[in-house]
């Protein structure tokens, strides 16, 4: 995996052609780029029954409670941090020992939620201690299926949240709800996800005051969409490797929406124009939410820049980034355990 991203082709050898195919190479995915996080970084069985334990505090991690900043700078070729965020800007890996949270058993619960003529599915990972719970919806990235952010949704079960999966309908060939790409873009995705939370917010288990976000790089761009179209209906907002920056690359190599191709190939699979235009829409600089927000993102991400999270936590004024050490596009290992460390002190922070 190179350092940096090659830029975008967008160009077309036969420009008036109806239905020109282009390549986009953006980052955006979970599980489409697995290889590159590592040894260990394949997508967690959801079929397989785990065991209710926690994430083990990591080693060196000093006590550094979720409020809590270190002197974490970006990389040399990043642009400067904002000074007026620097100090909600942390590397300091969270004590969970110290926050003494309970471990506890949790069911596993497949359902299904329609959303016009689809069906989308999921799963609840649910404590098994009385509720209603503080709940988390995990929604993947391009190319991903829920099933990668089932490892997430255990940790947080084991530690007294709800925790919601769900396949967007067409988020990858991969993807329980509806293989076909052609059917999806942001807009879509963003509607799939308002008719999870929608569902899961009438759910017994469920305590609809204490429900979370938390998307990963697209969904984590679905996330901040629908939290800024909807700022009532979530209390927290969890946002990992986030794609702050597609819609603009997007714009920037394309020029017009006029000018966009029929069809594009993005991570080897095909998306519709569709899904060109509704990105192409999307203004990264409107999205903001005023309730807590933890972003993470690793410093070592070759896919998507640590500097777009930087840039955007000034629209979140109760916002903070949690900076993973080393920490890829799509954590594993000891990145995972970060990870999952910095999320769980965010929610259980007054």
């Amino acid at each position: 995996m190179p350092d940096r991203l090659p830029r975008p082709d967008f160009a077309s050898p036969h420009p008036r052609v109806s239905l020109p195919t282009h390549v986009l190479w953006a980052a955006l995915t979970a599980a489409a780029v697995t290889a590159c996080a590592g040894p260990g970084a394949a997508p967690a069985d959801i079929d397989a029954a785990p065991a209710a334990t926690a994430t083990a505090t990591p080693a060196g991690g000093e006590g550094a409670g979720p409020h809590q900043s270190s002197s974490a700078t970006p990389g040399p070729d990043a642009p400067p941090v904002p000074a007026d965020v620097t100090d909600r800007i942390t590397s300091q890996v969270p004590d969970l020992a110290a926050l003494d949270l309970p471990v506890t058993d949790f069911t596993e619960t497949r359902f299904a939620v329609a959303r016009d003529a689809h069906t989308i599915q999921a799963i609840a990972f649910v404590p098994t201690t009385p509720g209603p719970h503080p709940t988390v919806i995990l929604a993947h990235g391009f190319g991903g299926s829920m099933h990668d952010l089932a490892r997430y949704a255990r940790e947080l079960a084991a530690r007294g949240h709800a925790a919601v999966v769900f396949d967007f309908v067409g988020g990858s060939p991969r993807s329980e709800s509806d293989p076909d790409m052609q059917k999806m873009s942001v807009n879509t995705e963003l509607a799939d996800l308002a008719a999870v939370v929608a569902h899961v917010r009438d759910q017994d288990y469920a305590d609809p005051q204490r429900l979370t976000i938390f998307g990963h790089s697209q969904g984590g761009l679905v996330a901040a969409m629908f939290a800024a179209a909807h700022p009532d209906e979530l209390a927290n907002l969890v946002l990992l490797a986030p794609a702050f920056g597609l819609p603009e690359l997007v714009r920037t190599e394309i020029g017009t929406a006029s000018a966009a191709p029929e069809t594009a190939v993005l991570l080897g699979l095909v998306v519709s124009r569709r899904y060109i235009d509704d990105i192409w829409a999307v203004r990264a600089a409107d999205l903001g939410f005023a309730g807590p927000t933890l972003i993470v993102h690793g410093d070592a991400d070759t896919l998507l820049p640590l500097a777009d999270s930087q840039a955007a936590l000034p629209r979140y004024p109760a916002g903070r980034l949690a900076i993973l050490p080393g920490g890829p596009h799509n954590p594993s290992g000891e990145s995972f355990t970060q990870a999952v460390s910095h999320t769980l002190a965010f929610l259980a922070a007054p």
